[in-house]
């Protein structure tokens, strides 16, 4: 186990651990052993951390269908395991396979009984806990954890639960919304359920609740991201008029896949403090061009309508309802996969009238015309997303003609946009080293930008300038994706005086020319990634001057081009501080013999990042390592071949603070010191192939 903090922390996370370590401290305030193989919990286990603050056994023993193939395994707790942990405030068990609760102490303030065998509870498995304001039951009856039941809670469960305030109920199987829940409750779950219908009275005593999600308990199934459950004859969750009157300070509601065609005004005239509502993945297409219950939300500022789509239809232009002039707060507005193919002022005029309006998406439509300019006079517009749609801006240009072979793994993980708007949904982790190269530090995005233009993912092939006329306040436009094969020539983005981050990734982008970008005086951030056509057409001299010319240009990145040969012996400027050139063939450029491009990155005078991985390199020359700009503070070399390195010569980079020469086939290190200067902390040998160490 690792220990940190003075030895209050102690990570055990992972270790293949079938017993609990011996641990003696009285200053261990937080133990991590999840993900092992515990197989037993005593009574004397944990008695030597009697000042314990929080615990995690989460994921020693997973339910049979989640667990690995073949795998068996079983935890028991014994009675007086845990009671012992007299200041124990934060217990996770998730992942478990247990089946009852086991006796714990009355210092808990947090319990996660997640991912389970636990299908029945009743008031003495929490009658202790007085404490307790947060209780997660979720996972512990549904399709990759079956139970063959529903889980049932006993009518008294929660009458001495005064204190709780969060309460997750979610894939259990639940045919209604249990009765007596705790009155003190803020935050309430029963999303991913079977519950088909919601009762006048089912939310009377929650007069406090701030958040309630009902999503996919009448699911929409043919826009379902996993196995699908709908109500009797695929019917609405049926939600009586009056069934949030008591919910007046309620701020979050989330009805999301409930296969609701119409929403009844009066379920909202109660909720007068609402700020966020989810009704995506319905049928409400009708309801969002003619609906009147948008009137009723004055006071929200999310609001998500994506995926309501009719199924076979595609709207030849998008109306929405003149209620929604009414929703004089909005601030942010998702509707994405509604299906058609005109976007005009005239479809949108409400939101066009809205004060706060700052964000509005229209992915995944089917959008294949739209004037760029209906969004000039909204001043309050931060944030436009018109990606995943069929978009040309010029003459169509079909899919079938225009497709070039990219997996959706070879995408660029550089795009700007992807995590600029905030989400319900949860990160999935795991990111895999070779494809997600942001661990070595963060690219730009447009989150610090004032107003922002995505039109990612598109039918576009040919940029003129006249497109963005009347967007001069634009300060970041992600053109990635699209089917762009031209050559800049320095008139294309004329009208966008103020942009600082453009992203052309994955497109055919040919800026050989010197004047390539020169129209955009503040242009900081450049994203030129996955333009690798033009430097595959055999004797085509690419020049990279243009880079001279842009004074204010900060971060470049020209990764994944498979540059090689026949491009400027130098690259220039006076203002770059970081340059990412993954994926290229600096083997080729540096090879044994060869001198044309050992002055490559000399003249980069302000460089402060370099990153040159994934180039196939065996080795960089010594001579590289000694004509690299001076001020240079991080230099990447991962992912390559590397078998032999200059170290001596590291000394030459006087302001170096990292170097990161992980995941090569280096056998040795010098025998002898080597002098990184005064300023260097952070070296990365990982992954290689060294054995010994003097």
């Amino acid at each position: 186990c690792d220990d940190t903090n003075n030895s209050t922390l102690v990570n055990c996370r992972n270790r293949n651990l079938k017993i609990i370590p011996s641990i003696k401290s009285q200053n261990v305030r937080k133990l991590d052993l999840s993900c092992n193989h515990l197989e037993h919990i005593a009574n004397y286990s944990l008695s030597g951390i009697p000042n314990l603050l929080s615990l995690n056994l989460s994921w020693n023993c997973a339910p049979g269908k989640v667990r690995d193939e073949g795998q068996t395994c079983e935890l028991t707790i014994e009675r007086n395991a845990l009671t012992g942990l007299c200041y124990l405030e934060n217990l996770t068990l998730a992942g478990n396979s247990l089946t009852v609760v086991p006796w714990l102490p009355p210092s808990l303030k947090l319990l996660d009984l997640e991912m389970n065998n636990i299908v029945m509870l009743g008031f003495h498995n929490i009658s202790g806990l007085v404490n307790l304001r947060q209780l997660y039951l979720g996972m512990n009856c549904f399709y990759r954890n079956p139970c063959n039941s529903s889980f049932t809670f006993l009518k008294d469960m929660f009458k001495d639960a005064k204190s709780l305030r969060t309460l997750s109920l979610k894939f259990n199987n639940l045919t209604s919304v249990p009765l007596g829940l705790p009155p003190n409750l803020l935050h309430l779950d029963i999303s991913e359920n079977q519950i088909a219908e919601v009762k006048h009275s089912d939310f009377d005593n929650l007069t406090k609740l701030e958040y309630l999600d009902l999503q996919w308990n009448c699911q929409r199934c043919d826009h379902a991201s996993q196995p699908c459950f709908p109500c009797a004859n695929n019917s609405a969750l049926q939600i009586h008029p009056d069934a949030f009157n008591h919910l007046q300070n309620l701020r979050v509601l989330i009805l999301k896949g409930n296969s609701l065609h119409k929403i009844n005004d009066s379920l909202f005239v109660p909720l007068t403090n609402l700020r966020s509502l989810d009704v995506s993945d319905n049928f409400l297409a009708y309801d969002i061009a003619n609906g009147t219950f948008f009137s009723k939300l004055s006071k929200v500022t999310s609001l998500r309508l994506n995926y309501n789509f009719v199924p076979g239809v595609v709207f030849t232009k998008l109306r929405l309802s003149p209620a929604f002039a009414h929703m004089r707060s909005l601030r942010y507005l998702y509707l994405d996969g509604y299906l058609f193919g005109q976007l005009d002022k005239e479809g949108i005029k409400p939101l066009l009238m809205l004060p706060d309006l700052q964000m509005i998406t229209f992915r995944t439509n089917l959008i294949d015309q739209v004037n760029l300019t209906l969004f000039a006079n909204v001043s309050s517009l931060k944030f436009i997303d018109l990606s995943r749609n069929i978009l040309t801006l010029a003459e169509l240009c079909e899919r079938t003609q225009c497709y070039t072979e990219t997996s959706p793994l070879s995408l660029s993980h550089e795009i700007t946009f992807s995590e600029y708007y905030p989400h319900w949904r949860y990160s999935t982790g795991g990111r895999d080293t070779l494809q997600h190269h942001a661990y070595y530090f963060n690219f730009p995005s447009c989150r610090n930008y004032s107003r922002s233009l995505d039109l990612s993912f598109n039918n576009i092939k040919e940029i003129e300038s006249e497109f963005f006329k009347g967007l001069d306040d634009i300060q970041c436009l992600n053109l990635s994706c699209n089917f762009i094969n031209q050559r800049l020539n320095g008139s294309q983005f004329l009208h966008l005086k103020s942009l600082k981050l453009l992203d052309l990734a994955n497109n055919r982008i040919d800026s050989s020319h010197n004047h390539s970008f020169t129209e955009i005086p503040h242009l900081e951030i450049l994203y030129l990634n996955y333009n690798e056509f033009q430097f595959m057409i055999n004797d085509f001299f690419h020049s990279f001057d243009f880079i001279e010319n842009l004074n204010s240009l900060k971060f470049l990145s020209l990764s994944f081009n498979t540059i090689g040969i026949r491009i400027s012996t130098e690259l220039r400027s006076n203002s770059l501080k970081v340059l990412v050139f993954r994926y290229n063939r600096l083997d080729i450029m540096w090879k044994g013999g060869t001198y044309t491009y050992l002055n490559l990155f000399t003249n980069l005078h302000q460089l402060e990042v370099l990153d040159i991985s994934l180039n196939k390199l065996q080795t960089v020359p010594y001579t590289v390592i000694d004509n690299l700009p001076k001020c240079l503070k991080k230099l990447y070399i991962a992912f390559n071949e590397i078998t032999f390195f200059h170290w001596k010569n590291i000394s030459s980079l006087v302001s170096l603070t990292t170097l990161d020469l992980s995941h090569n086939f280096l056998t040795f290190l010098p025998k002898e010191p080597v002098y990184c200067g005064s300023n260097f902390t952070f070296l990365s040998l990982k992954s290689n192939n060294i054995h010994t160490l003097n």
